[in-house]
């Protein structure tokens, strides 16, 4: 009889790891305190499938801008009341991941996963034709000061041996792939261009994808909460929720910054900060960009999804998501009417949106068991969790195939 796996939280991440599960025929439920799917961080995202902008969040560049964040002069990373002593680990753990060395490993291997990533979804819309609004956009990163742009051509130089194919474009060559930038206000220094980069409704996905688990035998159960789990010496034989235990034979919590509280309970310490971010859903117009913009210096990104354009950024350090907050709402939309005042009907019916990226010091996801041999964990993506979903997912998969006794050798080392 094939093995239970219970999976906690059915946002992307959880339903990557659910479809990967399912596929190799586990039997998988999907539980989650919400009462719909995708409720979390995989709401309303910035809808990037970014799988060359991979770039640790932990670099020199970013122990310059600390002074600013934390004297509040950074008008799109905001320092919450929320970072406490109880984080001061976290945070040292940041700053030893802020030399140029580290920040260049971390990237690395995020654009690694980034790069399984794709091909991994390319084989799941091929094999599933998933309806998501999907499209091989392409981004425009616009750099406004000199000395980011040249941050960004280093980075650019080392990205591109892995065969991301970013360039470096005058501003020309940047209109000749996107005539709407002619509309954008204010001065650039230059333009990074990476074609290979998609877009992405990650909220219908993950809904298309707990379907074809369904279709494979799978269940999800919403609106119940996790209160602990049943032990039994070195196993996990059930977690306890709201609504009675649950048994399973393998355990594998994906509930993004909750994963942390649920990894406490099983006396493991995860090194996960909040770090919540905004987006605006707003009506299309005939001059909304086909291509996805990157606004690198106000830290948000401007896309066409379907007939909405999607508008999402800022970053409140150690903010847990809750309502959006209204004055952080008006920064974002203002910031969008001031750099790209035709992108968007912005008189039009607009959708705000708040969700908490889970973050690691290293900007790295943690795919690892957890605190029992039957125990997993799939978390940490910070902003990068519709990107790297499905390659951690089936990093996840291999991870308990090997453990568990059910790994077949395939490709060409058979």
């Amino acid at each position: 009889m094939a093995e239970r796996v219970l999976i906690i939280g059915a946002g992307i991440i959880g339903a990557t790891t659910a479809l990967a599960l399912a596929e190799r025929g586990y039997r998988v439920s999907v539980i989650d305190r919400a009462d719909t799917v995708a409720a979390g961080t995989s709401g309303a995202n910035g809808a990037q499938l970014s799988y060359s902008y991979t770039d640790a969040m932990a670099s020199p560049k970013m122990l310059r801008q600390l002074k600013k964040v934390f004297l509040g002069r950074d008008p799109a990373m905001l320092l919450s009341s929320r970072f406490n002593s109880k984080l001061t680990g976290w945070g040292m753990r940041f700053l030893r991941n802020c030399t140029q060395s580290r920040s260049d490993s971390n990237t690395l291997a995020v654009l690694k996963l980034a790069i399984e990533s794709r091909a991994i979804m390319h084989d799941w819309q091929y094999r599933y034709q998933f309806s998501f609004n999907q499209r091989p956009a392409g981004k425009l990163h616009l750099y406004r000061q000199v000395p980011d742009l040249e941050d960004a051509a280093l980075r650019v130089a080392l990205k591109n041996t892995y065969g991301v194919q970013q360039k470096l474009l005058l501003w020309d060559e940047a209109i000749a792939i996107e005539p709407m930038l002619e509309h954008v206000a204010g001065e650039l220094a230059g333009v990074v261009y990476s074609p290979i980069d998609e877009v992405g409704d990650a909220a219908s996905f993950t809904v298309a994808a707990l379907e074809q688990v369904k279709a494979l035998g799978g269940d999800i159960q919403l609106g119940m909460s996790v209160n602990g789990f049943v032990r039994q010496g070195k196993t996990c034989t059930a977690v306890k929720t709201s609504v009675g235990d649950i048994e399973a034979d393998i355990i594998v919590i994906c509930a993004g910054f909750d994963t942390a509280r649920l990894s406490r309970m099983l006396g493991v310490s995860l090194p996960i900060f909040p770090v919540a971010g905004y987006s605006l859903t707003c009506p299309a117009t005939p001059e909304t960009p086909s291509v996805s913009i990157t606004d690198m210096s106000r830290k948000f990104v401007l896309c066409c999804l379907g007939d909405s354009v999607r508008i999402a950024g800022l970053a409140d350090l150690g903010r847990v998501a809750g309502q959006p907050s209204a004055v952080r709402i008006d920064a974002l939309l203002q910031t969008a009417r001031e750099r790209f005042p035709l992108a968007a009907d912005y008189n039009g019916e607009i959708h705000p949106w708040m969700g908490t990226r889970p973050m690691t010091p290293d900007s790295r996801p943690i795919v690892r068991s957890c605190g029992a041999r039957n125990v997993y964990v799939n978390c940490g993506h910070g902003m990068l969790g519709w990107t790297l979903a499905a390659a951690t997912a089936d990093s996840l998969r291999w991870l308990v195939e090997l453990e568990h006794g059910t790994w077949e050798m395939t490709g060409s080392w058979a």
